[in-house]
């Protein structure tokens, strides 16, 4: 298992951190080795975020895990990122009911939100259900 994914679900904030400097360190390293001409196995996608963060971002998300879903957002984790299943963080998160971790995913700007009210109110998840109602009817008024 990647350690960056343990860290995150189990919440060991100083762990994550550690881990998303030394990637960081390890993506500079292979950037000046593809600069000279030399490849790189990595696990950067095509929007620069390292697939490593975006799956501990799920994670932390599905294990309401706020203070390390905020160091992996700052490390460019795909916000929009979705398991193998389809599922986003934000629609994990809104179905275990982690309501600071929905709140800080809706501030990164999560999309998805019906699919994420969808799951809220199948585990009757009040204060989540609010806070993406609100977050719904905010987007719909920024569309008008």
């Amino acid at each position: 298992a990647d350690p960056l994914v343990f860290c995150a679900r189990r919440g060991y904030v100083r762990g994550v951190q550690a881990l998303v400097q030394s990637s960081a360190g390890t993506a500079l390293a292979g950037t000046n080795a593809a600069a000279a001409g030399t490849e790189r196995a990595g696990t950067e996608n095509a929007a620069g975020t390292d697939e490593r963060f975006n799956k501990a971002l799920l994670a932390a998300s599905e294990e309401g895990r706020d203070r390390v879903v905020s160091v992996l957002l700052g490390a460019k984790a795909n916000v929009h990122c979705e398991a193998s299943d389809g599922c986003t963080a934000l629609f994990q998160a809104s179905l275990k009911g982690h309501l600071e971790v929905v709140k800080r995913l809706l501030k990164a700007q999560a999309g998805s939100l019906n699919g994420a009210l969808t799951a809220a109110k199948s585990k009757g998840h009040e204060d989540v259900i609010k806070a993406l109602q609100t977050a719904i009817r905010e987007a719909k008024a920024s569309e008008a």
